[in-house]
């Protein structure tokens, strides 16, 4: 007997940059603070924010012990959008 699984692949998915862009607002704090506190370059921020750059581990740690958002909810954000541009990319070049 064969199981079938229903897969959902959204279309869109928003960058996690945009979730941190919107607590940084909440906060009334601005990217290169927000940088200077986590101790990172703001540039690295600044891409985030932008949705040019990629949340890594270590930023997804430094994230949770500055705002009090889990790790795994910048990570997983992360994996979710890079997994819906690579289908993207994929129905383009078909």
């Amino acid at each position: 007997m064969s199981v079938s699984r229903n897969e959902y692949h959204p279309t869109t998915m928003t960058h996690p940059g945009a979730f941190l862009s919107d607590k940084l607002e909440e906060m009334s704090k601005s990217p290169e603070e927000f940088a200077q506190e986590i101790g990172v370059d703001e540039v690295v921020i600044l891409d985030i924010v932008h949705e040019k750059g990629s949340v890594t581990q270590d930023l997804a740690e430094a994230f949770e012990k500055a705002l009090k958002i889990p790790t795994h909810f910048w990570m997983r954000g992360q994996q979710m959008y890079d997994e819906c541009l690579a289908r993207q990319r994929e129905k383009m070049s078909v």
